[in-house]
Parts: C-alpha cells; sequence; structure tokens
C-alpha cells in the first residue's frame, strides 16, 4: 500500500519513463517534471524514487514467477545508472538539486523511497544517517501538516526502531491536536472543514499495522515497534511479504508466541524478538528444524500451507485476543 500518496496539483504532461534521458555523466536523469503541491524539479526525487521501486519491483516479479522478460536488461539498465537523489548534508534528501525543503509540506513526497517504498533500510548501518537526517528535517516543520502527515511519521518512526515516536505521531493524529478544523471521528472518518478525507483514516491503520508486523528484504519482523506503553498486543491473520499469515501475541511487553502460516513455501526468515531458549514446532507439536541467525533472528524452510509455533521453552500459544484498552476509551460501531 502506497499510504498517503499526493494527488492532489500534479498534472504529468509525460509519463515518467518518457522524460528519462542520459546525461553526461552517464546517468540516466529527468526532464522536469512536478514534485506534488511543492514546485516544478529537475531529478524530481518523488518521481524517480516511483521510478525505480517500479523497475526493481517488475524484475522482482518476473524473478519469483520464473519470466523470461525481454525488457528485463533494459529495466536493469535503469535501475543501475539512474541517478541518486540530492542531498544536503544537514537536512537530508532534497526535492531536487536545486529544491530543497525550505518550507512546511504536508506531503511526504520526496521521502516516498523511504516510507512506504523502503529502498533503504534501518537494518543496514550504512542507510541510518540519510534516513535519520531527512525524517528529522520534514518533521522539524510541521506548520502545515494535516492528519496523515502524522499518521505517515508515525510509520516512519516505526521502520526507524523509534516505537515511542511512532505512538506519540499516531496518538497526537488520533486524539486529534490537528489545526485548520482537520479531526478524526468518533468512528475512525476523518474531516477536513466541511471535507472528508479516506486517506488519512487509511494511513492511520497502516500505521498502526507496522507497529505490530514489517516485512521487508525477506525478513518478517513481529512486534517491531510496539511502546513500551503499550506492554499487552495481539494480532491475527496478519498477511506478509511472502504469503505468511502472522497471528502472535505480547504481554508485560515480551512476545509469548508467533505462529505463521505459509501459502506458498517461500523461505522464512523471522524477527522474533523472543528472548531464552525457543520452540518451533508444527500445527502438530512436532519439532520443525530452525537455525538461529542472531539472538531474536531465525530462519526455516517451511513447505508450502505448512504453519510454525514459536514459543519461550515452557509456554503454550492460546488463541488470539482482545486487548482491553489502556484508560478512557470511546466505543463505537453498532451497540453490542
Amino acid at each position: 500500500m502506497i499510504h498517503g500518496a499526493p494527488s492532489g496539483g500534479s498534472k504529468p504532461q509525460r509519463s515518467r519513463l518518457q522524460a528519462c534521458h542520459e546525461g553526461g555523466d552517464g546517468r540516466l536523469h529527468l526532464l522536469k517534471t512536478r514534485s506534488p503541491e511543492y514546485a516544478d524539479a529537475a531529478d524530481c526525487t518523488y518521481d524517480l524514487s516511483l521510478i525505480r521501486w517500479g523497475v526493481r519491483t517488475l524484475l522482482e516479479s518476473a524473478r519469483l514467477l520464473h519470466i523470461d522478460d525481454p525488457r528485463a536488461p533494459r529495466r536493469r539498465d535503469i535501475a543501475a545508472r539512474l541517478t541518486p537523489y540530492a542531498e544536503d548534508p544537514a537536512a537530508g534528501v532534497m526535492i531536487d538539486k536545486d529544491v530543497p525543503l525550505a518550507d512546511s509540506h504536508r506531503h511526504h513526497s520526496h521521502l516516498l523511497w523511504l516510507c512506504p517504498l523502503r529502498e533503504r533500510s534501518w537494518d543496514r548501518a550504512g542507510d541510518r544517517d540519510v534516513m535519520r537526517r531527512s525524517v528529522d528535517h520534514w518533521v522539524s516543520m510541521q506548520q502545515r501538516w494535516h492528519g496523515y502527515s502524522y499518521a505517515v511519521a508515525s510509520s516512519m518512526y516505526s521502520v526507524m526502531d523509534a516505537p515511542e515516536k511512532a505512538l506519540d505521531s499516531l496518538t497526537f493524529f488520533a486524539d486529534l491536536g490537528i489545526v485548520d478544523n482537520c479531526r478524526m471521528t468518533v468512528n475512525t472518518m476523518y474531516r477536513e472543514g466541511n471535507n472528508f478525507a479516506l486517506e488519512s483514516p487509511l494511513t492511520g491503520a497502516q500505521s498502526v499495522l507496522d507497529m505490530v508486523v514489517q516485512s521487508h528484504e525477506g525478513v518478517v519482523k513481529v512486534f517491531p515497534s510496539v511502546s513500551t506503553r503499550r506492554p499487552d498486543a495481539s494480532i491475527a491473520n496478519l498477511r506478509t511479504q511472502g504469503a505468511f499469515l502472522i497471528d502472535a501475541d505480547r504481554a508485560a511487553g515480551a512476545t509469548r508466541w508467533i505462529r505463521i502460516h505459509s501459502e506458498s513455501g517461500a523461505p522464512l526468515v523471522v524477527d522474533h524478538g523472543m528472548k531464552g531458549m525457543l520452540s518451533v514446532r508444527d500445527e502438530h507439536d512436532c519439532p520443525l528444524p530452525w537455525r538461529a541467525l542472531t539472538p531474536t533472528r531465525a530462519a526455516s524452510q517451511l513447505p508450502r500451507h505448512a504453519t510454525a509455533v514459536i514459543t519461550t521453552k515452557g509456554t503454550h500459544p492460546s488463541p488470539p485476543r482482545e486487548v482491553p484498552p489502556l484508560g478512557t476509551w470511546t466505543r463505537w460501531g453498532l451497540p453490542r
């Protein structure tokens, strides 16, 4: 899901790939396009990130589906030679080399590469500096932010291993201290003045999902960004990359068990976050082969339609539960 993707004010006159041309440096560059609701830009980061994600996704899809795509060489060439994003030493990735983010901008257009496209990864130490600088600069100017801005910031903090900031951003959006008559209603819909904006609550829902499960570059992360202020959590049937379905339970700030069902037989690497001796068994309580990659990360080859249950020694899984709320809350929906 590309959540909170900007749409207003952008009327491209050519497709992104048609705008590619080779520069004197041998790199592929873009003619002038537009960064949504902000400025016209050559080598626009917004467009570069979508092109880079698009060609890489097509190449990976062809590999997984065993398709001999005649356009693959061209796509590999684009992926290899597309010009990098312009960066500022202090502010991180820019709109383009001549256009910094100088004012508050409600859209995260120039940060799509970070979230949701996940071009960079917090797991790689070399990526962290540019991710941190870019997010810090965008977040430093919130005067023109709307609801989804805070929800997207929450997701960014979740993929950057900052669960407390992630919860703060999402709580501000939900509670709602948004300016300019923007407000979340009690049934989780969202309005700006007299207009409803569907993308904002959907972005907020995605932000909650990013707290409890993530999957990227072949790793499934369970409860990767749950705040210490929310010690209990329970999830059921959440789908990840690799066609895995995840159930899991967390109590008193610790993950108790994880159930993973494989629909395709893809290799499984799970970042479980559990401490102590682990038990990995199938749905019939028989031991499954697995290997520890790190103290909190394990690998297993689950056959198609097989299920793995990961617990600490002496713990047994139970059905997913309804976690009681903390503090006061307002019920919504049909009366029960």
